[in-house]
Formats: structure tokens, C-alpha cells, sequence
């Protein structure tokens, strides 16, 4: 196991625990979404790809410190299968509808 300094694992539970206490509501409601621009589209889907590799990373420092808090794991976990989903329905926006 790496050793993490008392000032570094601070940081990180202080971003562990801010990203924990996010609104779990959805931010891409459809009827938002229908109003989006293509390049709106785009840049939402990066800030929300972004948001969903920082999460992967504060979920793993969490799992590997010393104060392994099984909430803040579960609450982050949460929060990034709803990141998954809401990327899926705007991926799926750009997707060009296919006549039957």
C-alpha cells in the first residue's frame, strides 16, 4: 500500500465527502435535453465524462485509505452509474433518429 501523507489524505476526504454530499438529481432532463444544441450536447457529455473519471478516482483513494467509510463509497458509486446514465441519453441525443 502507498503511503499518503496526513495533509493529502485531508484533501481527499475533503473532496471525497463534497462529491458524496452532490444532489443525486438528474441535471440532463429530457425535456432539457431536446432544447440542446449539437455542440451543447458535446460539452455537456465532457464535463460530465470529466466528473465521472474524478469520481472513479476519489472512489478508489477512498477504498484505499486508512478511514475505508462504506457510505461515502456507496454514495459516490451511486452518483456515478447516475453520471453513466445521463452520458448514455445524451450520447444517445447525437444518434440520428433511423426511419422505420
Amino acid at each position: 500500500m502507498q503511503s499518503t501523507s496526513p495533509m493529502a489524505k485531508v484533501a481527499m476526504l475533503k473532496t471525497v465527502l463534497k462529491l458524496s454530499n452532490v444532489s443525486n438529481k438528474v441535471y440532463c432532463e429530457p425535456e432539457i435535453m431536446s432544447d440542446m444544441t449539437p455542440g451543447e450536447v458535446f460539452r455537456k457529455l465532457h464535463e460530465l465524462r470529466h466528473e465521472h473519471r474524478d469520481l472513479d478516482v476519489a472512489i478508489e483513494q477512498l477504498v484505499v485509505s486508512i478511514s475505508n467509510d462504506e457510505v461515502a463509497i456507496k454514495r459516490l458509486k451511486k452518483r456515478k452509474l447516475l453520471l453513466k446514465d445521463q452520458i448514455s441519453l445524451l450520447e444517445n441525443k447525437l444518434i440520428p433518429d433511423q426511419p422505420a
